[in-house]
Order: structure tokens, then C-alpha cells, then sequence
């Protein structure tokens, strides 16, 4: 996400910088579209498979792709995370945050690169970050197995120029009463990140209240932060500059993890969003809201178009090919909604794809990309039972409900 925003002059607001978007229609149909044709993208959906990289961000700096994610398969860190993990199951490790990079969307990917392990030290709680994340750092009666989340990198141009990673601590705004936004400066987009460097970067404004989705857009020297907020709202945080922040953005409830992005065809602002919230959930919609007031700050002046839970209202794919909508990438100048496509295993979501899904115009109907199989292969299968402390099952709970901290 180091390419700028190209949209007008405006006061600057997940987790992922906003480029310029060439004009492309979303797939699916539009209820505003009317008898207009299809439209065709010039940039195919992509399906990125065999990473143990999720709900996390896709940046493109100079001619290489960095996708940052949680891993969830205890082989990718060091030797203490020995279970997978799943959500809300105190049984299981969280396994950390890792990198990987290629030369195109298409692969080969490198094997990830450890940005943050559970060992890493939590220095806010001098603790290891799993026991922050999984609630065993002796905040809580019990272990909560709640998880974090999100990890995003960000080129800190409207600041100290730094390269920092930004990611979601449910535990410290649900049960801490702290903000649950954390960022860790890092060497370069690769890392390594030093866990000593850390920060809280919004104490007040309405993304305090952070608790699962993130994106940070730029507009040369200043950044706005949005954010879905522990009562499922969304808000927006200035970062720098007068620290100017709205909150219910849109009077939409009930959702999660925004995405923003110019698009020049109808010359607003775009608001992408999961709705309903939901905690690994199957088919979640992608909400679409729009904003063409000058500043993108300060207001919640959002006109909510529609989501895709329906074959009549705005869709990416139909029901996102069965995943979960986790923000926008902005890859080459093209706007891309990122879809964890969770494959419900019960040793967890190691071996879960990840599809990008062109966006554009959000009034303009568009030619829908099939979707593809979930299933996962017998060797995938094999090797993730490999990999699930010894064949152990773990049990999902709750994993597929909604959650105040990861929902």
C-alpha cells in the first residue's frame, strides 16, 4: 500500500492505503444499474491458495507483493506453538503474524516469514503476545482463546515515515478497556518488526473503540484511520492533523472490517463492508456505501447502496464464493476486496483460500467470475491433520457465531 490516493483534496482517514481505481464495474448485479450492459473488468478475480496467511492485507511495493496474515498452523513459527489455532478454544495457540512475498498475484509464494511469534514479547503487558492474545496473561478468570487479528502494514508517510505493523487485540478493548488497535515499527516491509517499538496509535476519537477491522487510507501527509468498533459500527479516526473523527458511519449496524477506495467512474468515495458481522461465517455479504463530500473526515455523510446477500442488491460474487469479506487491497491502481474463503475444518482455517475480487463503480452491474471449490484436496486434508497436534480434532465452539471482540 504504498501507492497515494488519487481522489479529490480531503482530509486524510482498517488497515490498508488507497490508490487511485481505474474504472471498473463490481461483479454482480445493481439496482442501480437499470438496462445498462455488463460490465467487464479488465482485472480478473484471483483465488491465492496453499498460504497460511488470513484476515490479513495484500500490498504492492514496486514490483513485489507482500501479504501479510495470521497463521493459524503451528509448523509456521517456532517449535512453543505446537496446536493449531481455533477461535475461542483455550486448548489451541495463537501461532502469530507472518509475511509472505511473490513477483505476481499469481504466485509462486514465498513460505512466510515470521513477522510476530507467540513467544514475541508483549512489552504493554510483559508478556508473550499469546497470552495477551489468548487471554492468559492473568486480566481475565479464565483463558478466553478470543485470538488477535488483522495484521496490516503500513509506510507511515503522513508521520515519521515509518514502516509499521498494525493489528487488532480484541482482548485489550473487550475485557482491558483499552483501545484495540497496537503497531509495532518494523525494518521494512519484510520486516523484521521489533516488538519493543511499540505503540498505541488512537487513544481517543471514534476508532478508541476499535475492536475487529481496520484500514488506514493516505492522502499525502495525512491518514485516516476506519475501523468497525466493538458495538459493530463504523468510525473513522484522522491521524495527525487535527485528529478529527466521526462515528456510526452510514447509521449502519451490526457490521465489520471496512474497506475504502476512490473510484473515479462515479467520483466517490467507496465504503465496503461485512455485513452481517459474523465470526468465520460462510457467504457474508460485502456492504457498499458511497461518499462524494470533499473531506473524508468529520461526518458520517455514507449513502448506503445495498450489500450482496441478495441476487437483486450490489454483489462481488454471490455471497463472496461462500467466504467472508475482510477489507480492500490496492494492488497495480486497481481496488480488489479481499475474501477469506474459511474452509470450517476442525483442526482450524490453516489451509483456507483467499480470493480477491475486482471492485469499481459500485452502481454499475458487472460480469460475475464463477466461483471457485473450497473443498480442499485429499494431500491438503492429509497435511493438515498432520499439522493438528497429532490428528487431535479440535472442537470449532463458537467459531461460527458472532463475537463482541473478533465478530
Amino acid at each position: 500500500m504504498s501507492e497515494s490516493a488519487n481522489g479529490p483534496r480531503a482530509l486524510g482517514r482498517l488497515l490498508i492505503a488507497v490508490f487511485a481505481c481505474t474504472p471498473l464495474g463490481i461483479v454482480g448485479n445493481s439496482p442501480h444499474a437499470g438496462a445498462q450492459p455488463a460490465q467487464v473488468h479488465e482485472a480478473p478475480a484471483i483465488t491465492i491458495r496453499g498460504l497460511d496467511l488470513h484476515d490479513g492485507q495484500i500490498m504492492q511495493q514496486g514490483g513485489t507483493y507482500y501479504f501479510y496474515g495470521t497463521m493459524y498452523a503451528p509448523d509456521n513459527t517456532d517449535s512453543n506453538c505446537t496446536q493449531p489455532f481455533v477461535w475461542r478454544d483455550t486448548a489451541s495457540q495463537w501461532c502469530g503474524f507472518g509475511v509472505s512475498t511473490a513477483h505476481s498475484l499469481k504466485g509462486p509464494w514465498s513460505a512466510p516469514t515470521v513477522l510476530i511469534s507467540n513467544t514475541s514479547e508483549d512489552y504493554a503487558i510483559d508478556q508473550p503476545f499469546e497470552q495477551a492474545c489468548m487471554g492468559r496473561d492473568g486480566t481475565f478468570a479464565r483463558p478466553n482463546g478470543e485470538g488477535c487479528f488483522e495484521p496490516r502494514m503500513y509506510h507511515q508517510t503522513w508521520g515519521n515515515q515509518k514502516w509499521t505493523l498494525w493489528f487488532n487485540v480484541p482482548n485489550n478493548e473487550t475485557d482491558r478497556r483499552e483501545t484495540g488497535v497496537f503497531q509495532i515499527v518494523c525494518a521494512g516491509p519484510a520486516g523484521p518488526c521489533d516488538p519493543q517499538d511499540w505503540a498505541v496509535p488512537v487513544y481517543s476519537g471514534g476508532c478508541a473503540d476499535e475492536a475487529t477491522g481496520m484500514q488506514v487510507v493516505t492522502l499525502g501527509r495525512t491518514a485516516v484511520l476506519f475501523c468497525a468498533t466493538i458495538d459493530q459500527t463504523l468510525a473513522e479516526t484522522e491521524l495527525g492533523g487535527d485528529g478529527v473523527s466521526a462515528s456510526d458511519l452510514g447509521g449502519l449496524t451490526s457490521v465489520e472490517s471496512p474497506g475504502v477506495y476512490y473510484d473515479h467512474a462515479s467520483k466517490a468515495w467507496v465504503l465496503t463492508y461485512s455485513d452481517p458481522n459474523c465470526g468465520y461465517c460462510a457467504g457474508t455479504g460485502t456492504g457498499f456505501a458511497t461518499h462524494r463530500a470533499t473531506s473524508l473526515t468529520g461526518d458520517d455523510a455514507w449513502a448506503v447502496l445495498g450489500h450482496t446477500s441478495s441476487a437483486d442488491q450490489l454483489e462481488t460474487s454471490t455471497t463472496n464464493c461462500g467466504g467472508q469479506p475482510g477489507g480492500v487491497d490496492m494492488l497495480g491502481g486497481r481496488a480488489y476486496e479481499q475474501v477469506d474463503l474459511w474452509a470450517g475444518t476442525s483442526w482450524g482455517e490453516a489451509g483456507s483460500p483467499t480470493r480477491l475480487e475486482p471492485l469499481g463503480d459500485p452502481t454499475v452491474a458487472a460480469v460475475q467470475y464463477p466461483c471457485p471449490s473450497v473443498r480442499l484436496s485429499g494431500r491438503e486434508l492429509r497435511d493438515a491433520d498432520a499439522k493438528g497436534a497429532g490428528g487431535r480434532p479440535q472442537s470449532l465452539g463458537s467459531a461460527h457465531g458472532s463475537s463482541p471482540g473478533r465478530a
